[in-house]
């Protein structure tokens, strides 16, 4: 977030005000946000956390469930968790890759989160691809293909990455979206802005249930 003459960088954990929850509390929620001077050290502070996160819920799970985000903001975040020393401290053999939403396009597509996601990082590391669960979003029948993924969706995502658009939208739920009072499916086909309009999300209620966000 640009400031007057100066340029910081925003991290901010588990808002609870975020989206309402019922019944329990996030894991994490801050008092105050992080605030980095540069978005070198906003991407080594966040890789390193993810770091953590994952090797807490490795052993205390045996595993640890994953959702990707997209968008520029976590690029240099994933390429140095690809990268020495942070690549050799990631439990990979142990993770279970998801993607919080995705373009209603191919996986070799400029626009597809997979896609960046795999280029900074799946592609570079010793992850079985078998635990790489991508959203077939350029299928036609997109309602199936959400139907399809809340099925292999863990009941808890142990660490959920969310990015913020311009317009203040998170995953694929884009203000007054209908997708933003869904309570009951996990996934949904859902429409935004941008060069794709056509994308599959996420809702509400897998965002509140994660462990880590």
């Amino acid at each position: 977030m640009p400031g007057r003459g100066t340029a910081r960088y925003y991290s901010i954990r588990s808002a609870r005000h975020a989206i309402p929850r019922r019944g329990s509390s996030l894991s994490h929620v801050p008092t105050a946000p992080r605030i980095f001077g540069s978005r070198t050290e906003l991407a080594q502070a966040a890789a390193e956390y993810l770091v953590g996160v994952m090797g807490a819920g490795v052993a205390a799970r045996g595993r640890c469930t994953v959702a990707l985000a997209g968008g520029h903001t976590p690029r240099p975040v994933y390429e140095r968790l690809a990268e020495p020393p942070l690549v050799t401290r990631v439990p990979w053999d142990a993770l279970e890759i998801f993607f919080g939403d995705e373009r209603a396009v191919g996986p070799q597509d400029r626009n597809s989160n997979y896609r960046m996601a795999a280029d900074a990082m799946l592609e570079r590391v010793p992850l079985d691809p078998g635990r790489v669960h991508r959203i077939p979003a350029e299928q036609s029948d997109r309602d199936a293909v959400a139907r399809d993924y809340e099925r292999l969706l863990p009941e808890r995502l142990d660490l959920l990455l969310l990015g913020m658009g311009a317009d203040g939208h998170t995953a694929s739920l884009f203000p007054r979206a209908a997708a933003l009072g869904e309570r009951q499916r996990l996934v949904v086909p859902a429409s935004g802005a941008g060069p794709v309009t056509e994308r599959i999300s996420i809702t509400p209620p897998v965002i509140q249930a994660a462990r880590d966000i």
